[in-house]
């Protein structure tokens, strides 16, 4: 039962890497984070068994963590250029009419 245990947590690890690699730019964060640390435990634990599954989630969990990471950063980066402030200023402006 516990070897079970041990593919388990890989194979969760995969599989949340995965969805948080694809929702990267939505809650990529979160989901890596839960995937990061399975992988670590499920590695650690693993006489073998599941270590490749648990790389691979690691792996993905990581890109989903920094993709996450540079999407925020190049949203809060683009809020202060002056043709956001413009298209910011259209919008409010269309929405009072």
């Amino acid at each position: 039962m516990e070897q079970n245990e041990k593919n388990g947590m890989a194979i969760a690890s995969l599989v949340i890497g995965i969805i948080a690699f694809l929702g990267s730019c939505c809650y990529g964060g979160v989901l890596g984070i839960v995937g990061l640390v399975l992988g670590i435990v499920a590695l650690k634990k693993g006489n073998g068994n599941g270590k490749g599954l648990a790389i691979a989630g690691i792996v993905l969990s990581s890109l989903s963590i920094l993709v996450t990471v540079a999407v925020v950063v190049m949203g809060v980066a683009m809020m202060g250029t002056p043709e956001f402030q413009e298209a910011l200023k259209q919008a409010q402006t269309q929405q009072l009419n």
